[in-house]
């Protein structure tokens, strides 16, 4: 059995070198050196994507996203 990297039990943990590039990329972005992601429209969309998910387990039925943003 070859061994294997400790789990980790907290995301920050798990995602250190991402969460980084994500706030190096953040702060660029407010230096004007580049152009900030995910954008506002991406928030948009996952926010749609999740009251679809939410409105679709209540009420039993498919939801599209089309339909939760009108």
């Amino acid at each position: 059995m070859s061994p294997r990297p400790p789990l980790h039990d907290f995301f920050m943990t798990r995602y250190t070198e991402a969460n980084a590039a994500e706030i190096a990329t953040f702060i660029a972005a407010l230096a004007g050196k580049g152009k900030a992601e995910p954008t506002g429209e991406d928030g948009l969309i996952a926010l749609a994507l999740a009251d679809a998910a939410v409105k679709s387990a209540v009420e039993m039925r498919v939801v599209t996203v089309a339909e939760v943003m009108g």
